[in-house]
């Protein structure tokens, strides 16, 4: 009955402050749509979106008559894969003329992205986008079977997002307690504080844990190898990395769920998801139109992997269209069992800087370099750092409770060495540094494979 409660007064709020329950629902009543009325939604959001930004964005009404999109004051949406494509150096150096001229009429405000890839950037979202992008999240979380009041923790990391300031802590904490939210801090992956985080997780019973996919990660084989009892949420969802199949393998294992795994962006919000049959990540036609191109900017069949295109569908204030978001992913070729007509990714593979490069110019998957890894049961921790075409630095956190003769670890190390030469190069230099610690970035995101010539 409390849960009851809880989910109605939610919902009051919800409809009180703006839209969020009323996207939410729509969605609910199109999920199930033909793939005719699913392309059809998507379309007319595309059309609104050019006619809105070809009107109100300086940027894009030069953009669009530059490349003749707009004949007799109608673009033609056939033509939209003419329109060149987003980076983050755009988003920089645009910044104000991609701001709608409508601006002073909307509510928003500035966000910045992480900087994952080495160039940070801000840019500004509007309420009708917020709002979505709430919707978005509630729409996946029913999927996990988390519905609006259901307890959730987060194990987060950007300061930003957990640390509030002042004048809005009393609110904040009554948002949480009403919303039924715990935040941990992923940034903080300390024993003392991953023991305690064991501790908030058991003494809350969550419905769904939220978190980054590297850091329930780490709080998992932590809980391994220290015995620890864990409460087992309904489900996990990760996101903020790569889901590869050993990570996963381990999550679910030790918390013994199910783990759905959710990509997104700052810049662009959820935009996509896996469903119960974990066949594939659904993107959301009512917030997201994407796209997968090569590196010659051409689209690419269901088959093959190429870099990751989003156009946001929802955000008026600064229309972001045709954005590389600075990941890899592939289409599925099959639909999903589960009967949904949405776009399915097959898999998100990671961040362009992610994989490696040969001296040759050939690309080396970064989850095929971390294969080498899974059976080294030796190794608490590891990062593999591509700090040139035939330079690699291998940052290594040994597990204490297994101990190694000094042959043995030399003879592991040489064939750590050797199976990555077999994808590098014979020529390839492969350092060994054994560390005590490899620290997250600013956001509290890990990764475990990071090139510098990307």
């Amino acid at each position: 009955m409390k849960i009851l409660l809880r989910r109605k007064l939610i919902e009051t709020i919800l409809n009180y402050n703006g839209n969020t329950l009323n996207y939410y629902e729509t969605m609910n009543k199109m999920e199930w749509s033909t793939e005719k009325v699913i392309k059809r939604i998507t379309r007319l959001k595309i059309d609104k979106l050019l006619e809105h930004s070809y009107n109100n964005v300086p940027y894009y009404k030069a953009l669009f008559d530059k490349i003749n999109l707009v004949s007799d004051g109608k673009i033609n949406v056939n033509d939209f894969e003419k329109i060149p494509f987003m980076t983050k150096e755009v988003l920089k150096d645009e910044f104000e003329n991609l701001k709608s001229k409508d601006l002073p009429n909307r509510k928003w405000n500035v966000n910045t992205s992480g900087g994952s890839t080495g160039v940070p950037a801000k840019f500004i979202q509007d309420k009708e986008y917020i709002e979505w992008r709430s919707a978005v999240k509630f729409f996946y979380d029913k999927w996990t079977g988390r519905y609006i009041g259901d307890k959730q923790i987060k194990l987060w990391g950007a300061e930003r997002d957990i640390n509030i300031s002042k004048g809005s802590v009393t609110t904040n904490k009554i948002k949480k307690f009403i919303k039924q939210e715990r935040d941990l801090n992923a940034y903080k992956m300390s024993i003392s504080e991953m023991q305690n985080y064991v501790k908030a997780i058991n003494e809350f019973k969550p419905k769904q844990i939220l978190a980054y996919v590297e850091s329930i990660h780490e709080l998992s084989k932590f809980i391994e190898n220290e015995k620890l009892e864990i409460h087992s949420p309904d489900s996990i969802m990760t996101t903020a990395g790569t889901l590869f199949p050993d990570v996963r393998e381990k999550i679910e294992s030790v918390f013994r769920t199910k783990t759905f795994n959710r990509y997104g962006s700052r810049e662009v919000g959820d935009i996509a998801c896996e469903c119960s049959e974990q066949s594939g990540l659904h993107v959301s036609p009512f917030t997201h139109y994407v796209e997968i191109v090569n590196e010659e900017g051409i689209t690419v069949g269901a088959n093959e992997e190429g870099q990751i295109v989003v156009t946001s569908l929802t955000n008026f204030a600064m229309p972001i269209i045709r954005y590389k978001i600075g990941d890899i992913g592939q289409w599925s070729i099959e639909k999903c069992r589960c009967g949904r007509n949405f776009p399915l990714l097959n898999k998100v593979s990671g961040r362009i800087t992610d994989n490696f490069t040969t001296i040759d110019g050939t690309k080396v998957y970064g989850g095929f370099i971390r294969k080498i890894f899974y059976s080294k049961s030796w190794i608490l921790k590891y990062q593999i750092i591509q700090e040139d075409y035939e330079k690699i630095v291998i940052k290594i956190i040994k597990d204490t409770s297994f101990y190694l003769e000094k042959v043995e670890q030399d003879t592991e190390t040489d064939n750590i060495k050797e199976s990555i030469k077999e994808f590098m190069g014979i020529n390839c230099v492969i350092d060994i540094i054994f560390v005590d610690e490899i620290p997250s970035n600013a956001t509290g995101k890990y990764r475990y494979t990071i090139s510098l010539v990307n």
